[in-house]
């Protein structure tokens, strides 16, 4: 079951532990309503309440906040991928070592070779691009801070979106450009993955392998 909401995987771990609301407000010290704040999504899920229901579920913050699974999170962390991307691609790395089908190298050479497969380079690229080009930004945002004789603060880019509604000239109006441009890059990279996958099952098929 794809959970695509805070909520939503609190209500799935809910019901996989075999548990109504009320007993999960007792769990947690709250009242049933609470939960169904929770569930339904009109309540910010507070630090504490994210700690206790990782801890009760047996799951890590990183689920209940993102949907990304212990397994995925250092790979998530790394390349900015979704849980949804990084599970595609184990599929296909699954596919390439455990298919002995005759017809899987064909397949995939042809798909390789395919403009599919360039376009998703190119957006994989253009993410990366993106990512060296942010953290250039930032830490042209750190110097100019420093040169101000301010002190850089922990976290860069929350204070570089304070800055420039207060200096639109500074560099953190850079960061924040590249910031959004940065987003944008793994949204598309993150539906010409989905596209990656699901014109390579297509190929799969017309060779008469089922995925």
């Amino acid at each position: 079951m794809e959970c695509n909401t805070i909520g939503e995987r609190i209500a799935h771990l809910r019901k996989v532990k075999g548990i109504s609301q009320g007993d999960l407000a007792k769990a947690m010290y709250v009242k049933r309503e609470v939960v169904t704040h929770w569930e339904v999504g009109d309540r910010d899920l507070k630090t504490e309440y994210t700690i206790k229901l990782a801890d009760y579920f047996g799951v890590t913050c990183d689920y209940l906040l993102r949907g990304i699974p212990s397994e995925n999170v250092d790979v998530a962390k790394a390349t900015g991928l979704n849980n949804k991307s990084i599970e595609n691609i184990k599929m296909l790395a699954r596919l390439s070592t455990e298919c002995n089908h005759p017809n899987l190298g064909i397949a995939l050479n042809n798909f390789i070779g395919s403009v599919h497969f360039v376009y998703f380079l190119s957006q994989y690229m253009n993410y990366r691009n993106k990512t060296g080009q942010l953290a250039y930004r930032l830490e042209a945002f750190k110097e100019w801070l420093i040169q101000h004789e301010a002190k850089p603060p922990r976290d860069l880019l929350k204070y570089a979106a304070e800055v420039k509604l207060e200096n639109p000239t500074s560099p953190a109006a850079d960061v924040m450009r590249c910031d959004a441009e940065l987003k944008f890059a793994l949204f598309c990279l993150h539906n010409s993955i989905d596209s990656y996958v699901e014109d390579i099952r297509e190929e799969l098929l017309e060779n008469g392998i089922n995925p």
